[in-house]
């Protein structure tokens, strides 16, 4: 709940100073439709799960790994686009089969649909944003957010259309045999409905950062939550954060003083 309401916050205050957004469309490769949006799940081959176009051009195959079993690993897709945020989300679990430990770096890639004119608009820990041109117009503004423990590495190099439009976020992975560790990553794609503007770039960072801080990692299993490696998350699913549980715990308190006033009036009035 807690991650629903702040994403949600970074995603509606901006927006309050222009347009409506577009919206983004549900285009992952191999998926089929939910409620909620699109998921693609299987085994993470080709460009299996991969945004094809983000809408309005944001992406040229957007959410693949570039080694289909990168260092031996066996990898497991769950792929995702929650329409109602214009937010893809990838989960990807990498197991070890074999009987020795495995240490190799993949490569989670995609090509952007702003091509040679690619602009880096924010470039923090865990977090690239771009857009197209010096100033953001035509293509949506784009939002990948891969980390907020420190994990992984992000670069632009030569993509589909030869310029430094393809984005890159390298991790380092060690697993034990039968262990199985997993990379979550995300995609926020900002467009006004009549266009892209300096707002929707505002709006793409401060969604971006809401993100690091709290990932949106709703409807993933305690397990699946478990197993990843590239951010620091709460296992478990619907635990109150401490804070919370203080202000619970005092609520509780003030109702437990409230309810034993009550019953002393109750006995000295009999």
């Amino acid at each position: 709940m807690k991650n629903t309401m702040i994403l949600a916050a970074a995603m509606i205050l901006p927006g309050a100073a222009h347009a409506a957004q577009f919206q983004a469309p549900a285009d992952l490769q191999g998926g089929v439709a939910t409620p909620y949006g699109q998921i693609a799940a299987g085994p993470a081959n080709g460009t299996f799960g991969a945004s094809a176009d983000g809408g309005f051009d944001a992406f040229d195959n957007y959410g693949y790994f570039t080694s289909d079993a990168p260092g031996g690993l066996t990898v497991l897709r769950q792929a995702e686009f929650f329409a109602d945020k214009n937010l893809y989300r990838w989960y990807d679990s990498f197991t070890n089969a074999t009987g020795s430990t495995i240490t190799t770096t993949v490569r989670f890639s995609g090509d952007l649909g702003s091509d040679s004119g690619t602009s880096v608009r924010l470039n923090e820990s865990g977090l690239l944003v771009t857009c197209q041109g010096a100033v953001c117009s035509s293509d949506p503004v784009v939002a990948a957010v891969f980390s907020n423990n420190g994990s992984g590495a992000t670069s632009l190099t030569p993509g589909s259309h030869s310029s430094n439009d393809r984005y890159n976020a390298d991790f380092t992975l060690t697993v034990l045999p039968g262990q199985t560790v997993s990379l979550v990553n995300f995609a926020f794609v900002a467009r006004d409905v009549n266009g892209t503007t300096a707002a929707d770039e505002t709006l793409a960072i401060d969604t971006a950062r809401a993100l690091k801080l709290n990932p949106y990692f709703d409807g993933l299993t305690a397990a699946q939550r478990a197993s990843i490696v590239n951010f620091n998350v709460d296992a478990t699913p619907g635990v109150p954060e401490p804070a919370t549980w203080a202000m619970m715990i005092g609520g509780f308190g003030v109702a437990g003083i409230a309810a034993r006033r009550r019953r002393r009036r109750v006995a000295l009035s009999a």
